[in-house]
């Protein structure tokens, strides 16, 4: 016997927690991935442990507030000391993590595709999280995250900042069998104009409804998307 479950997945570059005069603020981080209720977050530019976010590892604080699995991707390191990083937050237990560099140019910043299996009741899911080169190398390391997120079983969900509009995306994504969740502008936050902010999905899924809503902090929006899953109850 099969049933429909649905599953919220979002995607959000915090930006450290940055609210609108740059300074970061955690409560206003925390209080806004808790308002998405995502049971699959993907998080781009978090910090652990860096001076302009008061020293907080950011993902561990929103894992513990909120009661999610948290796992973690470095990005980068910060000049004075920690590291930006990806992160993967869910509601059920996150195995098989996986950090997979991208391709990157003598000029350009390393990035990274975080992967994991996400276990949720009826449901085990593949996920990636990743924050794509701002510069000309982003279809690459984009064709490269889907390569590697490819090793993992269906079904499977492409989550981050692509720093890439439609034009580019929606092609390689069809080309891979992907659909993307249908959304409005994500960038900048007051008045977006384009949309660089991605989930995507392969396999048995159906993405149901999706939003943008206005964080309290970052200079991104966050998509939201609710996701149709096929549960196979047992007789």
């Amino acid at each position: 016997m099969a049933s429909n479950q649905i599953v919220k997945v979002a995607t959000f570059n915090a930006r450290h927690g940055a609210g609108p005069f740059g300074l970061a603020l955690n409560r206003h981080l925390v209080a806004t991935c808790r308002t998405l209720d995502a049971d699959i977050l993907a998080l781009q530019e978090v910090d652990q442990r860096v001076i302009r976010s008061w020293f907080v590892d950011q993902p561990a604080l929103i894992g513990r507030r909120l009661g999610r699995q948290v796992a973690t991707a470095r990005a980068k390191r910060t000049p004075v000391g920690g590291r930006q990083c990806n992160a993967i937050c869910a509601r059920g237990p996150l195995t098989d993590v996986e950090i997979v560099p991208l391709p990157a140019g003598p000029h350009d910043e390393p990035r990274v595709v975080l992967l994991a299996t996400v276990a949720l009741p009826g449901a085990v899911l593949s996920v990636a999280c990743t924050h794509l080169q701002h510069r000309g190398g982003a279809p690459a390391q984009l064709a490269a995250a889907l390569d590697a997120l490819a090793t993992r079983p269906l079904p499977r969900i492409i989550a981050g900042d692509f720093n890439l509009g439609a034009d580019v995306v929606e092609p390689e994504l069809a080309r891979r069998g992907y659909r993307p969740a249908e959304t409005g502008p994500t960038f900048p936050v007051t008045n977006p104009r384009t949309r660089i902010d991605w989930i995507a999905v392969e396999g048995d899924l159906d993405v149901v409804r999706t939003s943008v809503p206005r964080p309290l902090i970052s200079d991104h929006r966050p998509v939201v998307a609710d996701l149709g899953v096929v549960v196979v109850e047992e007789p």
